[in-house]
């Protein structure tokens, strides 16, 4: 589903840029460079939150995993090791998914005489703004599951961490909204540091 995703989005852009080049001037298409750039990185970095929200509990022992791994001559070290590789596998496919496909593609459909940059060089930024875009989200949910399990006692701490998990679900969603705004918006130097763009990577 994610690479269908991933591949169906710049599709889009197609005509878009096509229409764009038609154009006298460079204008209108260095604008909607930078919002649809802006645009194609919020996306996955949403999906990668979404993603996160739900595999991020995995990393944490529960109360089920001591009674049955604590006969085991298995260290905690070991247990949250081997918990961090198989979410870090999870969430790692789960971003080479949604980017692979939407880092060429991008590129490609939003190329013509008016772009300012060579494709590879295109590519390449397009890959490391949006893979570590995702990163970003993924290391930002775990971190506030992990903060509010550590903030509270541990009788609250299942019911604080379907609070948290909940709060941030929600929230993501609640930002899709805004985010489907973004191709239509004004993205310059001076919008990016109001909100709602000030919460938003940078556009390459």
């Amino acid at each position: 589903i994610l690479l269908v995703l991933g591949s169906f989005l710049p599709r889009v852009f197609f005509r878009k840029y096509a229409d764009l080049g038609a154009l006298v001037g460079s204008d209108a298409y260095l604008r909607a460079l930078q919002a649809d750039g802006t645009f194609m990185i919020a996306v996955p970095m949403v999906l990668i939150g979404l993603a996160a929200v739900i595999a991020g509990p995995m990393l944490f022992p529960d109360e089920t995993d001591y009674p049955v791994l604590t006969p085991l001559p298995i260290s905690r070290a070991m247990l949250f090791g081997a918990k961090l590789i198989a979410v870090l596998a999870i969430v790692s496919m789960a971003i080479i998914a949604v980017n692979l496909v939407a880092t060429f593609w991008f590129p490609i459909a939003v190329s013509g005489r008016k772009a300012q940059h060579p494709m590879l060089a295109r590519v390449i930024a397009r890959g490391i703004g949006a893979t570590a875009g995702s990163f970003f989200m993924c290391v930002a949910v775990v971190a506030i599951q992990g903060l509010t399990i550590v903030a509270v006692p541990a009788a609250w701490q299942r019911i604080t961490s379907v609070v948290a998990q909940g709060a941030i679900f929600v929230g993501l969603l609640l930002s899709l909204p805004v985010i489907s705004r973004l191709p239509g918006m004004d993205v310059t130097g001076a919008t990016m540091t109001s909100a709602p763009l000030v919460y938003l990577p940078p556009s390459l």
